[in-house]
């Protein structure tokens, strides 16, 4: 393999190499191209003492790559 100068390529030398289309992949490099946030920023109240269940809805930071997601927790009393 061969660079733009004709040179031979020495992998070694190379300091990121990338596969893919940005446009469409997971950069799993990035730590917050694979990650969800909450949608709207809406968070749960967790000290009301009704609720044992609760629905978030989570928003990808990669939406071409990732789609929304919907999260049911279980909220389980302790002591």
């Amino acid at each position: 393999m061969k660079d733009f100068l004709g040179q031979d390529v020495r992998f070694f030398d190379l300091d990121r190499l990338y596969f893919g289309n940005k446009e469409k992949d997971v950069n799993f490099c990035d730590l917050s191209s694979h990650s969800y946030k909450i949608k709207d920023g809406i968070v749960p109240d967790l000290s009301k003492n009704d609720t044992n269940h609760i629905t978030l809805y989570l928003e990808s930071n990669t939406p071409h790559a990732l789609r929304d997601i919907e999260l049911n927790l279980a909220v389980l009393p302790f002591g």
